[in-house]
């Protein structure tokens, strides 16, 4: 049976600026940032890069030089997971300041500024745009799989169903993005029979009750959850529902708002966490 090893370094920002994927090319880090009530994840293997979504427009600078301090000078894979700028405000930015070789898009738009930001950046700077849809299956590295869970469907009410949802495999090890699916995309992927089993899932739309399925946490069985959440305490997320739900399962909490920025150590067989702060009551 395989054994997940969990461990809750408390360190300095120094510590956690320190590029932690050149020591050993065989590992996997994956960087949930603490971006506030959004969505900014840096996934390193090797030297590739892979950012999935990029915070508001008011963390740019922060998640700029965040990846400068881990290295990173080409952004291999960049995800837009759907069109809401909590998750895209800052693109426009991290596409006029680094190369990037791919940014993966859902096929939704939204008229907003920050959309047009986007795809304003992408254009002037020549980035290919792939439409990700399921299924679809994208390699990091050799040994990082990435496969497009969803969306499943093409057209939705609620523009955070358009999310995609993205399973990393590492060696024995899984992790579960979910950005902001709601409750009618994991419910098509209940439907479809998609495998969603994973050891670490961060958890959709920053802990909302809406993105979370209770059917659809048991058929992922994860170890641990991480959630992206803070500053806008008028939503209440995360919901105190989703963290019971949580609890009742044994499943290790992990939350930017409380811990700082999250910093997961995959070496394909046991996954290793590091936080900014202390866990919070």
């Amino acid at each position: 049976m395989k054994r997940l090893f969990f461990l809750i370094v408390a360190a300095c920002f120094v510590f956690l600026t320190t590029p932690v994927h050149a020591a050993e090319p065989q590992q996997v880090t994956v960087h949930f940032l603490n971006v506030g009530q959004a969505d900014c994840i840096l996934v390193q293997a090797a030297e590739k890069n892979m950012l999935i979504d990029s915070g508001n427009n008011a963390h740019a600078r922060k998640v700029l030089a965040y990846l400068k301090q881990q290295g990173v000078e080409v952004i291999d894979m960049l995800v837009a997971t759907h069109p809401h700028h909590d998750h895209i405000g800052a693109m426009d930015e991290l596409l006029n300041t680094f190369p990037v070789h791919t940014l993966y898009m859902p096929s939704v738009s939204h008229r907003t500024r920050f959309y047009r930001a986007l795809k304003k950046a992408a254009n002037e700077n020549n980035t290919t745009v792939i439409e990700a849809k399921a299924p679809q299956t994208i390699r990091l590295v050799p040994n990082v799989r990435i496969d497009v869970l969803a969306p499943l469907g093409k057209r939705y009410v609620y523009k955070n169903n358009y999310s995609l949802v993205l399973k990393m495999t590492h060696g024995k090890n899984r992790f579960l993005f979910m950005a902001d699916a709601g409750w009618k995309s994991q419910s098509e992927m209940l439907r479809k029979k998609i495998n969603v089993k994973a050891d670490v899932i961060k958890i959709a739309h920053h802990g909302a009750i809406s993105g979370m399925v209770g059917e659809f946490l048991d058929r992922a069985d994860p170890k641990y959850a991480v959630i992206s959440a803070g500053g806008h305490k008028k939503f209440g997320f995360p919901s105190h529902k989703v963290i019971k739900r949580l609890k009742k399962k044994n499943v290790t909490i992990l939350r930017t708002d409380r811990q700082g920025t999250i910093i997961a150590v995959s070496d394909g067989e046991s996954v290793v966490f590091h936080t900014e702060h202390e866990p919070g009551p």
